[in-house]
């Protein structure tokens, strides 16, 4: 089975091609467009790395059996809202309606709506027939932690195990874990049933974005700075960080900061005037400390 996987995520798009569990290639859009981080632009959206991917085996999308899509940034046009007769013509009359915002993300219009099932807001299957797919291939709506979790157990050996998933934000969470026994696996946290909570401001990773950003950095482009000077700050933020977060009981990271936006600003205030080698070497304690 020819299985396609495709992320239009806003700061990285890929696709990435299996014969059932053999890794046949994966394109990044950076590798293609030369622009670090590349993600769906607005007149653009992951077709390049689709289609790289499957020349690569000298395949076309009418070859592909199963697709694979995240919660990540979709043709707004699909979305069933926007396919009702009186939005079909507003979009007729007004097309910079949808060159003004030509995707939306999943995770937000399922939020919108309080509902997990993507087929209940997302065409999908119009969506990939339109692009050249064959009617009958499989669609399945991928977890953003699980895409993470899988690979540090498919590609070991383990009979059991405990996957621990921690980044920004994806799927409306930062953390996830999840155990494997008897060939089963179960989340614990992390999967669908946080979509729907409310989001706090936990992520460490955000918060290490926040630091970056702070000290005058490119957040999501130069992260790595602060892990190299850290090595030459002395860690006098520390304590006024670390107070903000605590690991509950399940092993995930609470924060009484409550919103991203509160996070970043308590951070910038925090941080004004201090220097670099200092703020990095402060959040990099943390981070040991925590993990």
């Amino acid at each position: 089975m020819i299985i396609l996987g495709i992320h239009a995520g806003q700061h990285e798009a890929s696709a990435t091609l299996f014969d059932d569990y053999r890794v046949l290639g994966a394109v990044q859009m950076e590798r293609l467009n030369r622009i670090k981080g590349a993600g769906v632009l607005p007149n653009e959206w992951a077709w390049p790395c689709v289609d790289e991917v499957l020349s690569m085996q000298g395949l076309t999308r009418q070859d592909v059996d199963a697709v694979a899509l995240t919660l990540s940034a979709l043709p707004q046009i699909y979305y069933f809202k926007m396919r009702t007769p009186w939005r079909r013509l507003a979009v007729l009359a007004k097309p910079e309606i949808l060159q003004k915002r030509p995707h939306r993300l999943l995770v937000n219009a399922l939020r919108k709506k309080h509902v997990t099932d993507p087929d209940l807001v997302f065409a999908a299957a119009d969506f990939l027939i339109d692009h050249g797919f064959r009617q009958n291939v499989r669609i399945h709506w991928s977890n953003h932690h699980f895409c993470h979790a899988l690979p540090g157990l498919f590609f070991t050996d383990w009979s059991d195990g405990l996957l621990y998933t921690a980044d920004g934000i994806g799927d409306n969470t930062s953390y996830s874990a999840r155990s494997f026994h008897d060939g089963k696996l179960t989340c614990l946290f992390g999967d669908e049933d946080t979509l729907l909570e409310p989001y706090g401001g936990a992520s460490v990773a955000l918060a290490y974005g926040a630091v970056t950003q702070a000290v005058g950095f490119r957040m999501l482009r130069h992260e790595g700075k602060i892990t190299g000077l850290a090595a030459f700050g002395d860690p006098i933020f520390y304590p006024e960080l670390a107070r903000h977060f605590v690991v509950d009981e399940r092993g995930q990271v609470r924060s009484d900061w409550t919103t991203f936006d509160e996070m970043r600003e308590a951070i910038a205030r925090l941080l004004q005037g201090a220097k670099r080698e200092d703020a990095a070497h402060r959040f990099r304690s943390w981070s040991r400390m925590s993990s």
